[in-house]
């Protein structure tokens, strides 16, 4: 085990959307997600308190904390996490990235929150 990786985490993905006009709220269809990544190292700190949401979205946007996630470069390439992409910590939590990930020579650092499901 890792001294500063200690969580183990996988990375799900809502598939393309297909159809045109109005989609589902994202973040309430975590559930058809798509496993793309698993067994991942990575840490995982409580970063900020969130905002209260101006906008009557459902009740995973409450005032909530934003979580910095780091992950090891060697256990996911350059190039492979996006915004919106689910990730799941071995503790069942779940948690959304909701920033651009950052690249940097020790791996990703993204800015998520944590859903209420």
């Amino acid at each position: 085990m890792s001294l500063f990786y200690r969580n183990i985490i996988s990375i799900s993905r809502l598939p393309a959307a297909t159809e045109d006009g109005a989609q589902p709220y994202a973040r309430a269809d975590y559930a058809n997600a798509i496993l793309i990544y698993s067994g991942l190292r990575a840490d995982i700190q409580r970063k900020i308190k969130s905002k209260t949401p101006t906008a009557n979205l459902p009740g995973d946007v409450e005032n909530n904390y934003y979580y910095e996630i780091f992950i090891k470069n060697s256990s996911l390439a350059r190039g492979s996490l996006f915004v919106h992409d689910f990730i799941a910590a071995q503790d069942g939590i779940i948690y959304q990235v909701v920033d651009m990930p950052y690249w940097t020579v020790f791996g990703y650092q993204t800015i998520c929150e944590r859903l209420i499901i």
